[in-house]
């Protein structure tokens, strides 16, 4: 049953994504609905958990009746006009994650494995990683022609990617440790501000990508993808770290440089997309030598904040 749940919810998440584009454009009927039948998926494994794991009853049933009523508020959203489906969609988003938040969590069974859920949520940072910025890259890197400013702001997207890479699994990579409740919050859903945040950098990279290929300024919609996704990206790794490790100087790094590359975006100082572009990465990977440079030696016993 598990794997035809999952099965199910892969083809859902397929008609999710083929759904966008119409969401986008003013029909987000099969949006919706795929979201509701995969939100249903996750409902019905929860009712299965519920009845094989006894000891798990109470996170079980919080959870797949969370899913369950997330499902019923998505699917009810499209007797709503287009423009006001979104709300419903927000309110639904808001019970889903205070669904989560008030489960009450069993402390004599774990339901989860930390190193486990680290994996994973790792490997999934890869994956969008890689099908956002690097391909943005190298998609928009060959659309661009011959143009040198294009292929210097693709070099150094992909200079970006490689700091943002880094930071993630870096020396202070922040592990799901057992700090009650609040931080396993903050930690597994500070990783979607990390997942928006990687995929809305790419977007910006290639807005850069294109505007140096045909010799344009950077407007602010325009540079705002590329700043406030690495600002948030920033954000959530320091509220990662904090919530995981307590306040440190790596905390402070970290917002720091957001607040830097959200302010530059903001700012845009007049520059063209290549010297924009150079700079926001500049500020990241110079955010990425410090923690690497003041990270203990290898070999060197870590403390909590190392």
């Amino acid at each position: 049953m598990f794997r035809a749940g999952l099965l199910a919810g892969m083809l859902a998440i397929a008609a999710l994504s083929a759904g966008v584009a119409g969401a986008a454009g003013g029909d987000s009927e099969t949006f919706v609905i795929a979201y509701a039948c995969l939100l249903h998926v996750l409902s019905v494994l929860y009712g299965r958990t519920w009845l094989q794991a006894p000891e798990a009853r109470p996170l079980a049933a919080h959870l797949g009746i969370g899913n369950a009523l997330g499902a019923t508020l998505w699917l009810a959203s499209l007797a709503l006009d287009e423009g006001a489906r979104p709300v419903a969609w927000a309110v639904a988003m808001l019970l889903l994650i205070a669904a989560f938040a008030l489960a009450p969590w069993s402390r004599s069974v774990e339901p989860y494995d930390p190193g486990h859920v680290a994996e994973r949520y790792g490997l999934f940072t890869i994956i969008v990683l890689g099908e956002s910025i690097v391909v943005a890259v190298a998609v928009a890197g060959l659309e661009t022609g011959s143009s040198v400013a294009a292929a210097l702001v693709a070099a150094l997207g992909f200079v970006i990617a490689a700091a943002i890479w880094w930071l993630y699994f870096g020396i202070f990579r922040s592990m799901p440790i057992d700090r009650g409740f609040g931080s396993r919050f903050v930690w597994a859903q500070g990783h979607l501000l990390v997942f928006g945040g990687i995929a809305a950098a790419a977007v910006g990279v290639e807005f850069a990508i294109e505007a140096a290929a045909a010799g344009e300024p950077l407007e602010l919609a325009d540079r705002l993808p590329l700043g406030a996704g690495l600002g948030a990206y920033m954000a959530a790794l320091a509220a990662i770290r904090r919530a995981s490790r307590g306040a440190d100087w790596v905390v402070g790094l970290r917002l720091a440089g957001a607040g830097a590359v959200l302010a530059l975006a903001i700012a845009g100082l007049g520059l063209e997309p290549l010297g924009f572009v150079a700079l926001v990465a500049a500020l990241v990977v110079g955010e990425a030598a410090i923690e690497l440079t003041r990270a203990p030696p290898t070999g060197a016993p870590r403390t909590s904040s190392g």
